[in-house]
């Protein structure tokens, strides 16, 4: 099974606008891509349907909920390479890539996986 997963690359070194391909990869191949970055596995009952600021604490993403609304608000959190609209948006099925898996970034470099149990 392969997921789908933005990824933007800076065409000009930054002085402008970047473009954004899709692009598919295996389970395997984004874990590959994705090793160096931090992680934490949960539950799946404890991610989907549950608010996204309890989740970016639990991946150390924020230390706090409060903290993780404000930058929501800022528009400075994605999950998946898609802006979070709200800060009381709560992680749905479509949000998680392959059943297993959630891409959050925080700011344009900070990427924490999220790897989700069945139970």
């Amino acid at each position: 099974m392969c997921v789908c997963v933005c990824v933007c690359v800076c065409v000009c070194g930054g002085a402008c606008a970047c473009a954004c391909a899709i692009v598919l990869f295996t389970r395997t191949e984004l874990l590959a891509v994705l090793k160096d970055v931090p992680s934490v596995t949960l539950p799946r009952s404890s991610v989907v349907g549950q608010p996204l600021s309890g989740l970016m604490v639990a991946c150390r993403a924020t230390a706090s909920k409060g903290e993780a609304r404000r930058l929501v608000k800022g528009g400075g959190v994605y999950v998946n390479s898609k802006r979070v609209p709200n800060d009381d948006y709560q992680v749905g099925p479509d949000d998680v890539l392959g059943d297993a898996l959630c891409v959050l970034r925080v700011g344009k470099k900070s990427y924490f996986l999220v790897k989700l149990t069945p139970q």
